[in-house]
């Protein structure tokens, strides 16, 4: 005999997720490691130390960032390095009480905020005056990233990574079925999907876009999550369904 399965109605949605309302900044778990949007990141300069900033005041209207926000300190003349574990497009470098100095990136980027203090003349030459404040945004999704130092003055400077709050996962139509159910969601360490009737292969995307991890799941599995920093994902399954979640 055969079985027949009854599936409540399954819905074809166009998904664009855009917002710049909010910033997403940098998470710094220690002075030479951190994650944005999830995807960790290592600073190679030992020479660092965190501190707490205003990244909503002048210099920064373009893309302010409310609340005290951690960033790293540095001598000005300090060459350094960052490498992402994966390529983050439209990656924004907060720069806060830059001196009067010359640096060079190994990346082009364009200046978002901070004309009147900060300039480049050949895209990735950032010239700056004393105290100046700013974001510039680089043109290349970066993986690794290199700043050398010219000329100028070598005291202090403050620096964090963000990100417009755009998810850039791309995901034309996206088949919900609200017969399956994601939980605990928000999940910590695990987390099971019900209404399964048989194995799906999965893929799991950061807000990125990138992916994190991949797998099959069979009714009553579990997929294990405790390697994922905290934040938000994207569960899709091999026959198009697509969920969100949460890491604590």
């Amino acid at each position: 005999m055969k079985q027949i399965y009854l599936f409540t109605a399954i819905f074809i949605l166009a998904i664009t997720f855009k917002s710049h309302s909010q910033q997403i900044v940098a998470s710094w778990t220690g002075t030479n490691t951190g994650t944005l949007s999830g995807v960790p990141f290592v600073f190679t300069n030992s020479a660092t130390r965190a501190s707490g900033a205003d990244l909503s005041g002048v210099g920064f209207e373009y893309a302010p960032i409310t609340g005290n926000t951690t960033v790293f300190a540095i001598r000005a003349d300090s060459n350094w390095t960052v490498t992402f574990d994966s390529p983050i497009p439209n990656l924004r470098l907060y720069c806060r009480y830059l001196r009067s100095s010359a640096v060079s990136f190994d990346q082009p980027f364009t200046i978002l905020e901070g004309s009147v203090n900060m300039s480049t003349h050949n895209g990735t030459q950032l010239n700056s005056v004393l105290w100046g404040n700013g974001i510039i945004e680089f043109t290349n999704p970066i993986t690794t990233l290199t700043i050398t130092y010219l000329a100028g003055d070598t005291n202090e400077v403050q620096y964090t990574f963000g990100l417009a709050e755009t998810l850039t996962l791309s995901i034309d139509e996206v088949t919900i079925n609200n017969t399956i159910d994601l939980y605990p969601n928000p999940a910590k360490d695990t987390f099971k999907l019900s209404g399964l009737f048989k194995t799906e292969n999965f893929s799991i995307y950061n807000t990125l876009g990138s992916l994190v991890k991949k797998g099959n799941i069979s009714a009553n599995d579990e997929i294990n999550i405790q390697n994922l920093t905290k934040g938000m994902y994207f569960l899709k399954l091999e026959d198009g369904n697509t969920y969100k979640f949460m890491k604590e």
